[in-house]
């Protein structure tokens, strides 16, 4: 039987693009990378387990290797608004320039605000079982009880946000006094926080979650993904459209997509403790006491044109997986773009 219809006919192009990365330089300190971050010129800060800050410049070249006392872990490192910010155990926070040079110690006060640290414009937040907002001069302007932290807490307007490992919970601070005005809780611990634009991302010991902060004493939770071990650090790419984990016990760096779909996972021999990125760089630290500087390359586009009618049927374009030849697992990202070719072409269809 034979008839005829209006069709409406798409020509979709389909473009898959592969991530992969292209080690650039490495370096290996006498303690492992606790936490690494990026100025805006790509500077890379490092603070180790040596006790040790370490600023280099994008080339791999050691600016400056400043040590807190002896058997004192440097816990953390921060950036904002020209500064690097470290945080000792021996109670300090040591502030350097973008571009490595010491500015000043800072006392913190007690162990009580020792083991993170995130820097703001007039100061920085400094934080373990308490935080606390202290200037650059060492005035404190207010301290609250947290729980645990481990990790420098975000900022978004006017508001933190803390991961309280021990409580299992993240608690949102106002950044003004800091009052605790929102508690979301969660059924394991929580590790680290990352903000960017609107979106939030929280790292528990199994999950990562994203939420939308368009209401920023209500965060909206938008996804979350299992299957992570540890996911002790996260951070976003600059341009927000992915997430990087350091996903410790797997001993796997892994980069999830705005929607929540993993699009790398690269494997170590050692657990992967922290991470950092700035424009197409990665950084990776491994509990081998090395960390590891990464360009992020998009291999070959390829297209390939489909038509697709109305029809009872319909047809689904998946993502795909390919092999580096490292065993690095890139799953291809296809962008679908809709061309209108005809509309209302009769068809006789059989």
């Amino acid at each position: 039987m034979s008839f005829k219809a209006f069709t409406l006919t798409l020509a979709l192009l389909l473009v898959s693009r592969a991530m992969s990365l292209s080690e650039l330089w490495s370096y290996n300190s006498a303690g492992t990378a606790t936490s690494l971050t990026f100025s805006e010129n790509g500077n890379l800060g490092v603070s180790s387990l040596d006790s040790c800050a370490y600023v280099f410049d994008q080339n791999g070249n050691l600016l400056n290797k400043t040590c807190g006392c002896w058997n004192c872990y440097m816990g953390d490192v921060s950036y904002c608004c020209g500064k690097f910010g470290f945080i000792n155990e021996d109670n300090k926070a040591y502030i350097f320039y973008e571009n490595g040079t010491l500015w000043k110690k800072v006392d913190v006060g007690s162990h009580y605000y020792h083991s993170a640290i995130t820097i703001h414009s007039n100061g920085f937040i400094a934080c373990r079982s308490y935080c606390a907002y202290l200037y650059f001069n060492g005035t404190r302007k207010w301290n609250v009880y947290v729980g645990y932290v481990e990790n420098g807490p975000s900022i978004h307007a006017n508001y933190v946000y803390a991961a309280d490992i021990n409580g299992k919970s993240l608690c949102v601070l106002r950044l003004s006094n800091g009052a605790k005005v929102k508690e979301i809780s969660y059924n394991e611990f929580v590790y680290d926080t990352a903000t960017c634009s609107n979106y939030l991302a929280v790292s528990t010991l199994h999950h990562l979650y994203l939420y939308d902060l368009s209401d920023p004493v209500n965060p909206i939770e938008l996804w979350s993904s299992e299957g992570l071990n540890y996911a002790i650090h996260i951070t976003f790419s600059p341009d927000c459209r992915y997430i990087a984990v350091a996903d410790y016990n797997n001993k796997k760096l892994k980069i999830f997509d705005i929607r929540g779909e993993l699009v790398l996972e690269k494997g170590y021999p050692n657990e992967v403790y922290s991470v950092a990125w700035w424009n197409d760089r990665i950084a990776v630290g491994l509990n081998s006491n090395e960390f590891r500087v990464y360009k992020i390359v998009f291999d070959q586009i390829q297209n390939t044109a489909t038509t697709i009618s109305t029809s009872t049927e319909s047809e689904s374009t998946q993502a795909s997986e390919s092999v580096d030849e490292t065993g690095t697992q890139i799953p291809l990202v296809a962008l679908a773009v809709p061309v209108i070719i005809t509309l209302g072409r009769k068809l006789k269809l059989l």
